[in-house]
């Protein structure tokens, strides 16, 4: 007794456990790797970057699911630069105005709660940096968030901010100039107030420091990429905070907001950051300079600026700084000039590697030929493959795209290792190659990119695997990456466990969860392979869902992740000391269906409620609401349905014309199906045929589960029924498992035999009354007939026997009726005084009287018997009237003879 309770107490546990998720981080899948300002960071991702200046803000989304055992406690830690020791922020308690600046030796920053329906989020707000420009690119604020809950914690991934403010606020240690100089070289400046006046070829000037070109080359390979410097020549009344495109010449590498006119000056000039130089075309450049001044007109002054920007169609970073605002239109000198060389030239110094990072907003290249003439056409090719464009602002080719005037192509953040290659750009006679490394960290989720849509492809887990005992289930994650060696795909299971009474979730092995759930290598295994140089994939495959384990009643129901991470030497190359991404997935076990989970009305045998056309039926079945519950609770929907053979009941058209009805209620818990009396002979016939009713659930996945790297074994339970559609849970993609798997073994109670019969005779207590009605109508009709053809035929005259005897004789009774006078007759015994057959003689006289008795018998002709009293014959008249006519008349000569010839006895 002890024993099956402590099984009973096990099973209950291992219900509750099954229904457990482990606390984790909700967030929105992206591959996006790049905060913008006003972005936010929803906590729970990969690895990210944000570079943000001052007064800048993200917003930082902590959401969390799960069972965390009534409370939780959200803490935010942070790292500063220059420092290693971790601070936090106790989110929970957070006020929503902070006047605390945090980091405030190096880059500050506050955090502030927001207003939302759940308390999620909170403000992110950078303030000044003091860093050096020198350390710019080698520090950088970490964050990561903690949660810590009443049986364990969870960390998330890092979020890393960088601050390109020292950059922007360089100043040059030159104080010989009225204005702030910022990175720029006065060679820059006075060249932007009086263009050169060479006439021909091709000239260049140190246009940057060179002390920032020096702190360039230190940046990642992918800062290299985006990282935009220059300066703004602007021709309006404005100022640099509130330039306009439209009137303004870009003096820069790139800048993701250029319109045509700038477009078409990079193919005139080309700053190089690798070394501060603005290469140009003399007489070209300046002409364009000369024109695009004159339309602009300037009232009365123009201005210069310095930019940093960090490209992007959404610039995640851009900061600009005055460097000599309001100068008169006295102190400048545009001039044009006049050359018909139409020669370009490949600028120098210009490194053909680019390294780009995937999951970053648009990145460029720029061909770096320069000619005299702005109207050279320029060609890109990819592989040696033309890019074509269609004459709109830009065109997409394999999802890329190429600018309208031909000479610059930008990378999406939509990047895979394909996109990798030689870019050649040739204008004129010249040609110059890039080799483009596209480095794409890795991700469970991939987009393809056709034109200007593009389509998401998961490798992500199935975010819940249900786990059926006794059948095979396989779930796998696919991490896809480009251009790196380190990458490292890595199972971890978490297990929970009731240790004094609270739930707690424990980090394990392989070997350690195969010990708890009691299985082996044979029946769980994990399998990683290589879909190529640029994808993995982490495979675990159940061919037998273990039952639960009742030494510990623990069953297999677990949390199971994959860890992906690269090594530190390729992350720093993407300015993140470490990366990771995990994608995890709930393995919910359920347990094999069996008679307990069902209630089931016990009349349903045919055999027991005595199914007939009379009565008609009525069948009943459930799940019991304890089983119910629990699939509900863990997300498993449930559909049910009534299998007539191998048909679906609903289908059977002519059974719900008024002549049986199915009802559900809890849907789809309880199934009902009620056969009405039948008096139709169609559905009499249809009943007969049909063999079998039979009570059909569908477990299945919610509509919209991802599953796309689900993997299950149907096929095993023989080929579906295709007279039921989807209804069958071997075409349904949805559909995990089917109680009609088991009807021919553990669920074999669930079908009800059906034994309407057609009988020969109708049933008893129906047909006996129909039997005879018809009998009683057929006697009726023949009485009826009889009757009408008597009536029809009958003689009146022979009514009666005696009648009958007279016709024999040959006389008339009907006509000698009419010529006779009543006369009294008498019978007279004969010679032996036997009375019986003797003949029947007229009285004679006028009067007959009897006695006070008379004693009446019959022989075969019941006439008289005997006779008693008297007879008196005074009234009779005289004994000739009779004997004088007898031999005439046959009647009175039979009557004679009776009397033995003796008158006085007649």
């Amino acid at each position: 007794m002890l024993t099956k309770t402590l099984l009973i107490l096990a099973a209950v546990t291992t219900i509750a456990l099954a229904g457990q998720e482990m606390p984790r981080f909700d967030y929105s899948i992206s591959r996006k790797i790049m905060l913008t300002w006003d972005d936010r960071w929803e906590v729970g991702g990969s690895n990210m970057l944000a570079i943000l200046s001052k007064d800048k803000k993200i917003i930082i989304r902590v959401k969390v699911s799960g069972d965390t055992g009534g409370g939780m406690k959200r803490m935010l830690f942070y790292k500063c630069p220059k420092n290693s020791v971790e601070e936090s922020i106790d989110l929970s308690s957070l006020a929503t105005t902070s006047t605390t600046d945090r980091c405030s030796s190096t880059i500050s920053f506050q955090v502030s709660a927001l207003k939302s329906v759940d308390d999620t989020d909170f403000q992110l707000a950078m303030g000044s940096s003091k860093l050096s420009y020198t350390e710019v690119f080698r520090e950088r604020i970490e964050f990561f968030i903690k949660i810590e809950y009443a049986t364990g914690e969870l960390v998330s991934n890092r979020l890393f901010v960088w601050s390109l403010d020292a950059i922007s606020s360089f100043s040059s240690a030159s104080t010989s100039t009225s204005y702030k100089k910022r990175f720029l070289t006065d060679a820059a400046v006075n060249y932007m107030k009086k263009t050169s006046t060479a006439t021909s070829g091709f000239d260049s000037i140190q246009f940057l420091e060179p002390a920032i070109s020096r702190v360039l080359k230190e940046a990642p390979d992918f800062f290299k990429a985006k990282m935009n410097l220059g300066s703004i020549l602007y021709f309006d009344a404005g100022s640099c905070l509130t330039f306009q495109m439209g009137k303004s010449i870009m003096f820069v590498n790139y800048n993701s907001k250029l319109d045509d006119d700038n477009q078409n000056f990079q193919k005139l000039m080309k700053l190089n950051i690798d070394d501060g130089k603005l290469w140009y075309s003399a007489c070209g450049l300046r002409n364009e300079v000369k024109r695009f001044y004159d339309e602009k007109k300037p009232a009365t002054s123009i201005g210069i600026c310095s930019i940093v920007s960090f490209s992007g169609e959404v610039e995640p970073y851009q900061n600009t700084e005055a460097v000599e605002q309001r100068v008169p239109i006295s102190d400048t000198s545009y001039s044009t000039c006049v050359s018909s060389d139409k020669a370009c030239e490949v600028v120098p110094g210009i490194s053909p590697n680019v390294t780009i990072l995937s999951g970053m907003d648009f990145t460029a290249i720029v061909c770096p030929i320069i000619c005299n003439d702005k109207t050279e056409v320029f060609r890109f090719y990819r592989n040696d493959v033309q890019m074509v464009g269609s004459g709109d602002e830009w065109t997409y080719v394999d999802g890329l795209r190429i600018s309208r005037t031909g000479n610059i192509v930008e990378f999406p953040h939509t990047l895979s290792n394909r996109h990798s290659g030689v870019y050649r750009c040739e204008a004129g006679s010249k040609s110059f190659s890039f080799k483009v490394k596209v480095i794409s960290l890795p991700q469970f989720q991939t987009e393809t990119f056709v034109s200007d849509s593009h389509a998401k492809i998961t490798g992500l887990l199935p975010p819940k695997v249900y786990a059926i005992e006794d059948e095979y289930v396989s779930y796998s994650c696919i991490v896809n990456f480009a251009s790196l060696e380190t990458v490292k795909i890595e199972p971890v299971f978490y297990f929970v466990e009731t240790v004094g009474g609270s739930q707690s979730w424990t980090k394990m092995t392989l070997d350690e969860f195969r010990s708890k759930v009691n299985t082996d290598g044979a029946d769980f295994f994990l399998n990683a392979t290589s879909a190529g140089k640029d994808s993995k994939r982490l495979t675990a495959t159940v061919r037998r869902v273990p039952p639960v384990y009742t030494t510990y009643g623990t069953n297999f129901s677990h949390r199971f992740v994959c860890d992906v991470s690269i090594d530190r030497s390729e992350s720093m190359m993407v300015g993140m000391p470490t990366y990771k991404v995990q994608s995890g997935g709930d393995v919910v076990f359920i347990p094999r269906l069996t008679r307990k989970q069902f209630v089931l009305n016990p009349n349903n045998n045919c055999s027991v409620q005595g199914c007939g056309f009379s009565k008609g039926a009525f069948f009943e079945f459930s799940l019991t609401d304890e089983f119910m519950a629990y699939l509900t609770r863990v997300g498993v929907d449930v559909e049910s349905y009534l299998r007539l053979d191998n048909d679906l009941l609903d289908n059977v058209k002519i059974l719900f014309n008024n002549a049986s009805e199915i009802s559900t209620t809890n849907a789809p818990q309880r199934l009902a199906y009620k056969i009405y009396p039948v008096s139709s002979p169609d559905v009499a016939k249809e009943l007969v045929k049909r063999k079998r009713l039979i009570p059909v659930y569908n477990f299945r996945y919610r509509t919209g589960s991802n599953i796309a790297n689900l993997k299950l074994d149907k096929e095993r339970h023989g080929e579906p029924i295709a007279a039921l559609g989807q209804w069958d849970c071997r075409q349904d993609s949805l559909c995990f498992y089917s109680t009609d798997f088991d009807i021919g073994s553990s669920l074999s109670f669930l079908p009800v035999s059906l034994n309407f019969k057609m009988p020969t005779e109708p049933e008893p207590a129906a047909a006996n009354s129909i039997i005879i009605g018809v009998v009683i109508g057929i006697i009726c009709l023949i009485v009826v007939i009889i009757l009408i053809v008597y009536w029809v035929r009958r003689q009146p005259e022979r009514a009666y026997l005696v009648e009958e005897k007279e016709i024999q004789l040959g006389h008339n009774p009907k006509e000698e009726a009419k010529a006779e006078v009543f006369k009294e007759y008498q019978r007279v015994p004969n010679q032996a005084g036997d009375e019986d057959g003797a003949a029947v003689v007229p009285l004679q006289g006028n009067r007959m009287s009897l006695g006070s008795s008379l004693s009446v018998a019959s022989g075969d002709d019941k006439e008289l018997d005997q006779y008693k009293d008297d007879i008196d014959f005074k009234e009779f008249g005289e004994q000739g009237s009779f004997i004088g006519g007898y031999q005439n008349d046959p009647r009175k000569k039979e009557v004679f003879e009776a009397a033995g010839g003796n008158e006085a006895s007649v």
